[in-house]
């Protein structure tokens, strides 16, 4: 049974300052959302990230793990599997220099 081997999800990434999902963020969750389908006793947790060089990275954080949470939802997974978190600004340094596009994410972790 794959659900019970263990099921990973990909994380989709955000521009600068954007909670909007991109095409390549839209893929990425529609994958992710056949996967959920296929194993319906799973759960997951909506993680939003923002750079800590935001002016509120914890309200960033937030509306992008909404947008990710709005997407499954209509896609058809049901509002009971899916719980929405905002961990505020991802941990590392980074300066203006640094990619940053990790500190721009959302992870749909899978809750057993």
């Amino acid at each position: 049974d794959p659900c019970a081997d263990g099921v990973e999800l990909a994380s989709v990434f955000f521009a600068f300052n954007s909670s909007v999902l991109s095409d390549e963020a839209r893929g990425s969750l529609t994958d992710n959302s056949e996967v959920l389908r296929g194993c319906s006793s799973l759960s997951i947790r909506i993680e939003g990230y923002a750079s800590p060089l935001k002016r509120n990275p914890e309200a960033l954080a937030l509306a992008r793990a909404q947008s990710v949470h709005t997407f499954y939802r209509d896609a058809g997974l049901p509002e009971s599997a899916l719980a929405v978190t905002s961990n505020g600004a991802a941990g590392g340094l980074a300066t203006r220099k640094d990619d940053t596009s990790a500190l721009r994410r959302v992870d749909s972790i899978v809750l057993r």
